[in-house]
């Protein structure tokens, strides 16, 4: 009966109005060492959950233990995820005054992509993150953004990795976006 419940629930909030948002941004990654590497990323959904794209390049490392060094390289790759905007999940059908200026939520990614060492290799990620983006007091539907995240990434094969993101972007917002019809 409660599965039954929460599909109604689930199946009624996806009925109106929603407002699509959209962000286009390019970020800056670092982590305890400095400067990481760097994004493009372009996000879009509605209710308050986006898909993400990253293209990204950034520093991996690694701990050779046996051969007593720790190898650093520049890898490049592709990330698709979700992200979730807490105040837009929780009132999906509302006018968005707050997220328009300040947004926030969690997300995730998996991808992955090659690395320049002397031979081909790949890698694969996942990134789970906590994210605020903070929309500046100019232009109308489309403002540009100030865009701050916390990740953590487990890479195969290269040490994970905590990783501090900071970038700024354009953000479009169309109220009325109707799902379905």
């Amino acid at each position: 009966m409660t599965r039954v419940l929460v599909l109604v629930l689930v199946l009624a909030s996806c009925a109106g109005t929603y407002e699509l948002a959209t962000r286009t941004s390019g970020n800056a990654q670092l982590d305890d060492e400095g400067l990481r590497g760097g994004e493009l990323q372009a996000a879009g959904g509605f209710g308050g959950v986006q898909l993400v794209l990253d293209a990204e390049v950034q520093r991996l490392v690694r701990d050779e233990p046996d051969a007593g060094i720790v190898r650093r390289n520049r890898g490049g790759g592709i990330d698709l995820g979700l992200r979730v905007s807490l105040p837009g999940v929780l009132a999906p059908h509302s006018e968005h005054r707050l997220e328009r200026y300040f947004d926030f939520g969690f997300g995730g990614t998996v991808g992955g992509g090659f690395v320049k060492p002397a031979r081909l290799e790949t890698f694969g990620q996942a990134v789970v993150s906590g994210w605020i983006e903070l929309g500046l007091p100019i232009g109308g539907r489309r403002y540009p953004v100030i865009v701050l995240e916390a990740r953590r990434a487990a890479i195969s094969g290269w040490n994970d990795a905590t990783v501090f993101v900071v970038g700024i972007g354009l953000a479009r917002r169309t109220p009325d976006f109707r799902w379905g019809y």
